[in-house]
């Protein structure tokens, strides 16, 4: 019994994460990079808009690094963020008819698209979480 005690605890060797998942670090970095411009785009101030912004790219930010982590509780809140942050993009779409902007959604839901389908479709990528 306190030979158990004495030894260290048997802890899971470290895996190798997938080369696809660096790129979906990568992806959510560029949607961080998304919501930081936000920021300082019209229409400023202080208000919903800008506490989405703010919050939803912290919250990409910090999921980006936790990924390596390979828990599964990361890759389902990235995918319910980047679903929130989809149908949203719908409703901004149609009200702001910025060209510039709009390019902009369409590009933010391409990599939304993207970064789902390598989280969920992947098989590398998929296998890693546990």
């Amino acid at each position: 019994m306190a030979d158990s005690l004495l030894r260290p605890a048997q802890q899971r060797s470290p895996r190798l994460a997938p080369a696809g998942l660096a790129a979906v670090r990568v992806l959510l970095f560029v949607l961080v990079a998304e919501h930081a411009f936000s920021l300082f785009t019209p229409p400023y101030g202080i208000g919903v808009p800008q506490a989405f912004h703010l919050s939803f790219g912290l919250f990409y930010a910090w999921l980006a690094v936790k990924l390596f982590s390979g828990r599964t509780w990361t890759r389902v809140l990235v995918t319910v963020l980047l679903a929130i942050q989809f149908v949203g993009r719908f409703f901004v779409f149609a009200l702001i008819d910025n060209s510039w902007i709009r390019l902009l959604l369409i590009m933010g839901a391409v990599v939304t698209i993207v970064v789902v389908w390598m989280l969920w479709f992947v098989r590398p990528v998929r296998a890693f979480f546990r």
